[in-house]
């Protein structure tokens, strides 16, 4: 039952928000509400009335407030703004659990994240933009509702458009699978596998991103058909791409070059090209399947030409072309004591890592290598990594090639593939894995030269008492601290621990212990494991737990 929601939808409902200079945040709370119930009443004002028995939002420090110290933060590290709050409760009701989950990520944290900390958002920009000037008269309240109309538009065009690609990847699921059943029942020949013709225009690229399907063919609202190449996963180059010849030309020229009658546009970028009949596009996708070679390109940023060989042994990029490109030369600095500031003004800073970031991606690389200062080419990094292009850098321990060794054993099913997943991972950065799967990890797991990591499922709690797992794991005599873990600090909080029996100080220490082999880094938590719960049909009550210690109940019962 949620009880904000009911709240919002009674009868003469009410909301309070702050008055004065209003953010992206406040505004688009408000537009929530005025979504879910476009009759409430939401007030501004400096001070929430004691009498008031509404929804209050980022004012008063309460459950939908986020200026006090204990306020909320996301396992990611990103704080709660009111709109992220809201939404934590809202948006499952909205969007069901899966896109409300997308949407916080994507488009409710940049707002949290912009109100908590001032970085840069172009829509909160935009929506602040709406508050009169400095010199403006009376109250800017026509202002505040001005901007939550325009953000009501914008959550709504949203909402349809994450319910649209949602409806979008079932249908092309439906399309893929029957395109696929028939290769299977030999209805269609194995060439034509990645051509897949779409009945109308659907939205596909993301969901045909990790399949064989190079090339989709759809209807035209002009006429003809319409031919889109698609994109490699994380990727900006294609699976296959037209012809070099092709692309810029039009009708007549177009249909010399590629001999199909019907042929009208190949554009220049060759992202699309529309033919006039089925059977022209379907041949345009095969001459362009059989002419097609394949030049990967790895972007060696400042590296030696030493790495390349390195480099060669990517997998599926063994063939690439190593392009070598000067890492630039470091901007002067002013030293002033310890600390240095880059004698360089800013737009002008911006300016060059823009051209940097040109020169790089006009080669379209498959990854990046970025062979010099890590720290210095930081930004142009950051702006690869944001276009989803693999930045690649040295691992190297004392001057040698970094390997790590890496036991686990395989009883329970997800630590082999966990230890697979790494080792693909950190390949591609330069780290070998060397996995040591075995029953026997009991008696190696003793000899710490042995391994590097030891990966290992456990409960963390199994007795509904904190002390249990630091006792087991963690403090200096543990029983099973196998990575040989001391801190002076926590094993004093565990002796305390053991001696405290308030129920509440005892959580308070437990947590102050937790905090501190969390800031340690002493445990990585990687993932749940998948269970299987099997029973007879007699078995009643049984409810799944993350800790199944938990699964015997007082209601769990054979009839």
């Amino acid at each position: 039952m949620n009880n904000l929601l009911d709240k919002i939808h009674q009868q003469n409902a009410t909301a309070f928000t702050h008055s004065g200079k209003f953010h992206a945040d406040d505004v688009f709370s408000a537009a929530l509400l005025l979504y879910l119930n476009p009759e409430i009443t939401i007030t501004r004002g400096n001070r929430v009335p004691e009498d008031f028995d509404g929804i209050v939002f980022d004012i008063g420090r309460g459950r939908y407030d986020h200026h006090q110290k204990d306020s909320r933060v996301r396992e990611n590290g990103i704080a709660y703004a009111a709109f992220g709050l809201l939404w934590e409760e809202l948006g499952s009701e909205i969007l069901g659990e899966e896109l409300a989950h997308k949407f916080d990520e994507s488009f409710v944290q940049p707002l949290d994240n912009n109100d908590n900390t001032g970085e840069k958002n172009e829509l909160a920009s935009l929506i602040g933009n709406f508050n009169p000037t400095w010199d403006a008269e009376g109250s800017n309240d026509e202002a505040f509702f001005q901007a939550v109309s325009v953000a009501g538009m914008i959550l709504e065009n949203k909402f349809d458009r994450y319910r649209g690609n949602e409806r979008a990847d079932k249908r092309v699921e439906e399309i893929y699978e029957r395109h696929m059943q028939a290769f299977h029942d030999r209805e269609k020949h194995s060439e034509d596998a990645k051509i897949l013709i779409l009945p109308e225009f659907v939205p596909c690229q993301k969901f045909l991103s990790e399949t064989p399907v190079a090339f989709v063919i759809f209807p035209s609202n002009r006429g003809g058909y319409c031919i889109q190449p698609q994109k490699k996963e994380y990727s900006m180059n294609y699976k296959c791409s037209f012809p070099a010849e092709w692309l810029g030309l039009e009708n007549e020229e177009l249909q010399e070059v590629t001999g199909l009658k019907t042929a009208g546009f190949c554009h220049k970028g060759g992202f699309l090209m529309t033919t006039g009949e089925l059977a022209d596009a379907v041949q345009a996708c095969k001459i362009s399947m059989e002419q097609f070679c394949e030049k990967p390109v790895i972007v060696s940023f400042g590296g030696d030409t030493e790495y390349d060989e390195l480099l060669h042994q990517i997998p599926k990029l063994q063939a690439a072309e190593i392009i070598h490109i000067d890492f630039p030369t470091f901007p002067e600095v002013e030293v002033q004591g310890i600390y240095a500031e880059v004698s360089m003004e800013k737009q002008e800073w911006k300016a060059r890592i823009k051209e940097q970031v040109k020169q790089i991606l006009r080669y379209k690389p498959e990854a990046v290598f970025v062979g010099e200062n890590l720290f210095a080419a930081y930004p142009i990094v950051h702006t690869l990594r944001k276009k989803h292009i693999p930045v690649l850098v040295p691992a190297e321990k004392d001057g040698q090639k970094l390997q790590i060794k890496w036991l686990t054993y395989p009883s329970r099913q997800e630590l082999p593939l966990l230890a697979e997943s790494a080792q693909a991972t950190l390949k591609d950065i330069g780290m070998d894995v060397d996995i040591n799967c075995t029953a026997d990890n009991n008696s190696i797991v003793q000899d710490t030269a042995a391994w590097d990591v030891y990966a290992m499922a456990n409960v963390q709690a199994p007795t509904g008492d904190p002390e249990y797992w630091f006792t087991v794991f963690a403090t200096s005599d543990a029983t099973k601290n196998q990575g040989a873990y001391k801190n002076e600090k926590l094993d004093q909080l565990e002796e305390q621990l053991s001696q405290e029996f308030d129920t509440d100080k005892r959580a308070k220490l437990a947590v102050e212990m937790q905090q501190t082999v969390l800031d340690d880094n002493a445990f990585v938590y990687c993932s749940f494991l998948k269970m299987s719960m099997i029973s007879q049909a007699n078995v009643t009550g049984l409810t799944a737990h993350a800790c199944d210690y938990y699964e015997l109940t007082a209601d769990l019962d054979i009839n």
